[in-house]
């Protein structure tokens, strides 16, 4: 398939050797398509990963110690094709669940995302990998949009942030994005992933399809920013913690 339609994108932080693997995986499956590194590591990525880039769509951008939240705002200014993906750095993308995504939402113009099946693995031993899915993806397919904003908030978990999705519906979504301040929040990159999943699912209806696409690695830990429980993405409850707030009652 012709990934020309196609950018896919990277934000990470100190993650060299996982970045390097995704581009030597990156030239072997996806030739043609737009592809950026958006990292915000206080070092430059070594050399011996840079050389490792033969594509010359293939770019890498660092952004010294600047902020999760404007690395995603940046990302306005490099889409240009039809089509967005964001991808994590311990993170693996089938070849083949991304061409069934892109052909679905090719002849599907009223769905705004669609993503394949996910596992999460680590490996046990030398010759066996240990996997499981840990997230029950759905399709939001309801065909009134305020309907399909309440079905995301019943079930608060990602479901659409690492799909393929159309990029004019992800433009708006970045838009609204960048008017925030970032000071508001303990964890940016959450709210960040909470308007991405309500707006791709307000614009369009979303599709997980019977395809394996997204494997997640748990070998290298967590990146944790905050914890305080008094910030807007976890006020999206209420005081009893059970009900959900529309806490992004201006873009919706």
């Amino acid at each position: 398939m012709d990934f020309s339609e196609l950018t896919i994108v990277c934000v990470t932080y100190e993650r060299p050797k996982f970045v390097g693997r995704l581009i030597e995986y990156w030239q072997k499956n996806f030739s043609g398509a737009t592809i950026f590194i958006i990292d915000g590591s206080d070092q430059h990525l070594e050399e011996k990963y840079l050389k490792k880039i033969n594509e010359k769509k293939i770019n890498y951008v660092h952004m010294r110690n600047v902020s999760i939240f404007q690395r995603y705002v940046y990302i306005q200014k490099i889409l240009k094709t039809k089509y967005f993906q964001l991808v994590a750095d311990d993170e693996i993308f089938t070849k083949s669940g991304i061409e069934c995504c892109l052909d679905f939402l090719e002849k599907n113009e009223d769905y705004s995302a669609c993503c394949g099946k996910m596992i999460l693995f680590t490996p046990l031993l030398k010759k066996e990998v240990f996997a499981f899915s840990p997230y029950n993806l759905y399709s939001n397919d309801v065909s009134i949009k305020v309907e399909r904003v309440k079905k995301w908030l019943a079930y608060s978990q990602p479901n659409t942030i690492y799909s393929i999705v159309r990029s004019e519906n992800l433009l708006k979504i970045l838009n609204e994005y960048s008017k925030f301040d970032e000071k508001t929040f303990t964890k940016p990159e959450v709210f960040h992933e909470d308007l991405v999943e309500i707006g791709l699912a307000y614009q369009g209806k979303t599709k997980i399809i019977d395809e394996l696409m997204w494997m997640r690695s748990v070998e290298n830990q967590s990146i944790v920013l905050g914890d305080d429980k008094t910030q807007p993405e976890v006020t999206l409850f209420d005081t009893s913690q059970k009900e959900k707030k529309l806490f992004f009652d201006i873009f919706i």
